[in-house]
């Protein structure tokens, strides 16, 4: 059984090539492009949801020390 994300590869490395004309002998190529787009969106999305958490959390005073 394929793994759900080989699939969302397979579909997006497709439609890559047919939008570019069904070019022969690329396969590898939007293979590999179809990948590393998909397996960064999780990442983008982690870091994207870090930096809205960052900016999200309250400030704290900072301590000030008696001279």
């Amino acid at each position: 059984m394929q793994s759900d994300i080989e699939d969302r590869i397979r579909n997006r490395a497709f439609e890559m090539w047919q939008d570019e004309g069904c070019p022969d002998g690329r396969d590898l190529d939007f293979w590999l492009k179809a990948e590393s787009e998909l397996l960064e969106e999780p990442i983008k999305a982690a870091k994207a949801l870090a930096e809205k958490t960052k900016k999200a959390a309250p400030k704290t005073a900072k301590k000030v020390r008696a001279a």
